[in-house]
């Protein structure tokens, strides 16, 4: 439609390190998504509940461990069924990371592996195929 206005995609970051969650926060905010940054896991769950996101990117160790964070998805999963979710991090196993998409992540993306900048490209194509 023409000349209507398209609202920003809400994305939340959750990552505990300030410099990489204000770094994904700047590039996604540049790229006209809308970021709420969370850096307290015991915050993550109220964030969503009264911002509910279109995307939730997160660091797969923000609950500690693999367990931890397998527990908050299944939580997660309930309630949003189908809101995509990235895991943004280095250094989890292949056992790990299998757990991990058992829960419904849609993408991991490895920071050793990656470009800062690339979580754009990566949101941008996931709620394009989401249509979300």
């Amino acid at each position: 439609m023409a000349g209507r206005d398209v609202l920003p995609k809400l994305v939340i970051v959750a990552e505990a390190e300030e410099y990489l969650s204000a770094l994904y926060s700047y590039y996604l905010h540049n790229h006209n998504f809308e970021v709420l940054r969370c850096r307290q896991p015991k915050q993550l769950a109220g964030l969503m509940e009264h911002y509910p996101p279109h995307l939730l990117i997160f660091n797969p160790r923000f609950y500690g461990d693999i367990s931890a964070t397998v527990k908050f998805l299944g939580s997660v999963r309930k309630v949003y069924p189908l809101l995509p979710v990235v895991s943004v991090g280095s250094g989890i196993s292949s056992q790990e990371l299998g757990q991990l998409m058992a829960c419904g992540i849609v993408s991991h993306i490895d920071r050793r592996l990656s470009r800062p900048m690339d979580i754009i490209h990566i949101a941008r194509s996931i709620l394009e195929l989401t249509n979300r």
